[in-house]
């Protein structure tokens, strides 16, 4: 695969999370700072995606095999030859944040870390969700108490019976 169809290929699904949480969230609505469980599920369920990508992705550049994680970050940093030099994949950046500092660590390692935080000025240890991860906690624990509970899965609502 081409590095930089592996790197579309990760903004696209980025992006389809979040036309998903987007169609959800004007579907069911939401108040600032509550975060709905299908807008956690989708994060989960990208995050999962990608880790599962990056350990299956064969990418060759100039016949040479190179690491997935070294195309995404380097892709991630790199900039525009024209002024104003320019980000040249904010996407990626905003999928690469979605994991936390332990996460990023462990999947593209401290040195890659570094290098993500100092091209893109994005500190990693700060995830976007992390509010919404407690959340999900949070409600999984609520759901385990109750017998049934509401919970949009797709784009229609389902009421799912735990008994």
């Amino acid at each position: 695969m081409y590095s930089a169809a592996f790197v579309k290929l990760v903004e696209e699904e980025y992006m389809n999370v979040l036309r998903e949480s987007n169609s959800l969230k004007n579907q069911y609505g939401f108040t600032k700072g509550h975060f709905p469980e299908y807008i956690c599920s989708g994060v989960q369920k990208f995050r999962n995606w990608l880790t599962m990508a990056l350990r299956t992705a064969d990418i060759i550049i100039d016949d040479v095999s190179v690491s997935p994680e070294d195309v995404l970050v380097h892709a991630a940093i790199s900039r525009s030859f024209a002024q104003p030099y320019e980000l040249r994949h904010p996407k990626l950046i905003s999928a690469l944040s979605l994991f936390s500092k332990d996460d990023f660590e462990a999947i593209f390692g401290v040195a890659r870390k570094s290098m993500f935080e100092r091209g893109t000025d994005v500190d990693v240890s700060v995830c976007q969700f992390r509010v919404c991860f407690e959340h999900c906690e949070l409600v999984m624990r609520e759901i385990g108490r109750k017998k049934s509970f509401w919970r949009p899965s797709n784009a229609d609502a389902e009421y799912v019976n735990d008994a």
